[in-house]
Formats: C-alpha cells, sequence, structure tokens
C-alpha cells in the first residue's frame, strides 16, 4: 500500500487485547505516522479485506487528515476548558462559608460566572462535536474511495466493512480512551447515543454502497457462501484421525531428537537423510482428500487455519 499510495511505509503496531475489528492512523506528518491494527481486524479479514482496511488508512496519510484530527481535538480541548473553569468557579463558591460582605458579592458574581461558562462550554463543546462528527464523514467517504484506487478491487474494503456489519464485536474497542480516539480510526470505537448526529462514520451500509451501487447484495452472497463452504469443511476435518506417524527408532536418537535451541538454529538449511524420510512418511500418510484440498486454490485457506486451530499437534 506504501509503493501504491507513493509514501513510506509506516511504523506499525498490534492492538493485541482488541477483539474488534478497526485501525487507524496517527502523527503529525507522513515522516512520523503510525499505523495500528487490531488483533480482531488480523483474525477476522482476509488478506484482501485487511488491504483495504490498510489502503483506507493510506488515504488519511495522504490527504493531511491526522492534520486536520489533532486540531479538531485541540478546538474541542479548548471548547471544553471552557467549561471545566466554569466548574472550577461553581466549585469554589459553594465550599465558600456565606457571609454577608463584599466577598460575598463577589462569590455571587463568580458563581454567576461560573454557569455561564459551563453553558457556553458544553453547548459549544456539543456543536463542535456535531461540526467534527460532519467532517470526518465525509474524510472517510474519501478514505474508501482512495482504497479502492490503491488496490483496484473494491471487494477489499467492501468485504471488510460488511463483516464488521456482521459480526459481534463489530468495531468496538475495549480500551477507555475509545471514544476520544473515534474520529480517527476505520470504525466507530464505542456505541454512541444520537449515533446520527454525532457518529463520526457514516453508517456501514451507506459506506458500501458509496463504493459501488451494486455491491452490497455480491457481499451477501459472498459472506453466505464463505459460511457454507468453511462450515462443512472444518467439520469434516475434524473428524479425520490422525494421521502424523510416529518417529523411528533412528530418527529418535538421532537428529529428530529433543533439540536445544541452539542445535534447531544450527540443523536450519541442511536436512538429514531421516528428516528426508520423515517428511516423506507424513506426505504418504495424508488422506487423499487433505492431499487435494491442499491444491486447491478455494479449500486449501481453510486447511491452513483448521491445521493453526488444531489440537492435535
Amino acid at each position: 500500500m506504501a509503493i501504491a499510495s507513493g509514501t513510506q511505509v509506516p511504523r506499525v503496531f498490534v492492538m493485541p487485547n482488541e477483539n474488534g475489528i478497526n485501525a487507524f492512523v496517527a502523527g503529525t506528518h507522513i515522516q512520523n505516522a503510525v499505523l495500528a491494527v487490531t488483533q480482531g481486524a488480523l483474525n477476522k479479514l482476509s488478506r484482501d479485506e485487511l488491504q483495504g482496511v490498510v489502503g483506507h488508512e493510506f488515504s488519511h496519510l495522504i490527504n493531511g487528515d491526522m492534520k486536520l484530527n489533532i486540531r479538531l481535538m485541540g478546538v474541542l480541548a479548548g471548547i471544553l476548558l471552557v467549561g471545566k473553569v466554569g466548574e472550577f468557579l461553581l466549585r469554589g463558591n459553594r465550599h465558600r462559608p456565606y457571609r454577608r460582605s463584599r466577598s460575598s458579592r463577589n462569590g455571587n458574581q463568580a458563581a454567576i460566572i461560573g454557569l455561564l461558562l459551563v453553558i457556553i462550554g458544553y453547548v459549544g463543546l456539543f456543536f463542535g462535536r456535531l461540526i467534527k462528527s460532519a467532517i470526518a464523514r465525509q474524510r472517510e467517504f474519501l478514505a474508501d474511495a482512495s482504497s479502492v484506487l490503491f488496490t483496484r478491487n473494491p471487494l477489499g474494503i467492501g468485504g471488510a466493512l460488511y463483516t464488521i456489519e456482521q459480526d459481534n464485536a463489530r468495531s468496538y474497542l475495549a480500551t477507555a480512551n475509545a471514544e476520544d480516539m473515534n474520529h480517527m480510526c476505520f470504525g466507530e470505537t464505542v456505541r454512541l447515543r444520537f449515533s446520527r448526529l454525532l457518529a463520526s462514520h457514516p453508517p456501514l451500509v451507506e459506506r458500501i454502497k458509496a463504493i459501488e451501487p451494486g455491491l452490497l447484495p455480491r457481499l451477501k452472497a459472498r459472506f453466505k457462501n464463505r459460511v457454507a463452504t468453511i462450515a462443512p469443511q472444518t467439520a469434516e476435518l475434524s473428524s479425520l484421525p490422525s494421521v502424523v506417524p510416529a518417529f523411528s527408532e533412528s530418527a529418535a536418537t538421532g537428529p529428530l531428537a529433543m533439540l536445544t535451541p541452539e542445535q534447531a538454529k544450527a540443523s536450519i538449511g541442511s536436512p538429514k537423510a531421516e528428516h528426508v524420510i520423515y517428511a516423506q512418511e507424513i506426505k504418504q500418510s495424508l488422506p487423499d482428500k487433505v492431499q487435494h484440498w491442499a491444491h486447491d486454490r478455494m479449500h486449501s485457506e481453510t486447511l491452513v487455519y483448521a491445521l493453526l486451530l488444531a489440537h492435535d499437534k
């Protein structure tokens, strides 16, 4: 994606404790940018879908959305500060003992000023968030279109959006700062009240339709086929007997015995006869169906996932 977008590769991070499908970029300019992806995105998206998400984030890098996001955060923080100053004045006046004196009158004036600042600050914050959300929604449409431009594959970004729509965890984040990062992420990080007004992202279905008018029905059919294909294959794989042969006596006492890390490292690139024989035994012992799946473009991916998830070592 860096090559396609003509930018340098940012530093990449993974959020391992986040099950939702999400990603974001941060930084003041391209040279110090970082890209973060959730573990849920790595686990639940196909390669094309993940590439679509990364292409979307590269669009934010190129279009200067990071600087815009930082400015919006600064403006909102400034407006919020007005309200916080008002709260401080109200708290200070509440704890002041009541006296019929000039200090009492000054305290009442401070309370009135504090109340006005609270009203101005939080009303301004509400409308500031409305403006921020409206701007962010338009930038998301632009980033989705740019992802298609970089990948030449509308099914990538579209499939990622539809997977989020169908997933229970959606794009929500568990971190306490999820709401603050909402407008910087690929999808909504929290459930929002008044989502039509305050959401920083358009509805997922609208984003899919904006990518290509007839894309949504194709994604629905593709998702049903994927579920219908993977479920019976996984069940059939789980019922297969263990096919890995036991070590021969020569292997158990030779190079295939328990190795130290140093010995294992030294053996890389220099297989012995025992290694080759053992590999041939494993290959010959595989059922014909597994052999066929390993050479089939559609079934091989399911086979790899099943082997990774299998409990039989």
